[in-house]
């Protein structure tokens, strides 16, 4: 886990309000995209959690 340690925080205060605009809008490029990609892995999670109980319940073959 990330040291929090007020030292380690960057002054936003003497950023320029494009510097911040910027950060921002980066920042949340970012953290929609990791949305996008933790929604896609609980989907395959979900997919594999139901064909591992179809396989352990009826005996089925696991299909790749």
């Amino acid at each position: 886990m990330p040291n929090n340690d007020k030292q380690d925080l960057p002054n936003f205060a003497a950023w320029s309000n494009k510097n911040l605009a910027d950060f921002a809008t980066d920042a949340y490029i970012r953290m929609q995209e990791q949305q996008d990609a933790l929604e896609q892995l609980r989907h395959d999670l979900k997919d594999a959690m139901k064909e591992t109980r179809r396989v352990h319940l009826f005996g089925g073959s696991v299909v790749p």
